[in-house]
């Protein structure tokens, strides 16, 4: 966990890598039922959350050069679906993404997602 840490604060973000990351996560939650939910849940968690628009703002920050580290990237997405208070989301999100980067040739073992 340490390398990838380290890892992860010295590699720059790479936009091609973080917009495939966003078109993944906006494409899979495009059906996704408790979007609209999440908008107002009400008690007892009182969720207020547009994920499609947070990632939207997020893909705006991507284009211009808000991440200074793929880790700064990681970490802001990962805030947004924890806002969800769902481990079942998040755990799918975390394999699709981690499933996205292999596929786009992430070779750096220590920098996979596991």
């Amino acid at each position: 966990m340490q390398a990838f840490v380290l890892c992860s604060l010295r590699c720059c973000v790479r936009q091609t890598w973080a917009e495939a990351t966003l078109n993944v996560l906006t494409q899979s939650l495009e059906n996704f039922g408790f979007a609209d939910l999440y908008f107002n849940t009400g008690p007892p968690y009182v969720i207020s959350l547009d994920i499609q628009g947070e990632l939207a703002n997020t893909r705006t920050m991507v284009e211009a050069g808000g991440f200074a580290t793929d880790l700064a990237f990681q970490e802001h997405v990962q805030t947004i679906f924890q806002k969800t208070i769902d481990a079942h989301t998040q755990a799918e999100v975390l394999q699709r993404g981690a499933d996205s980067a292999v596929r786009l040739g992430h070779t750096c073992a220590s920098c996979r997602i596991y």
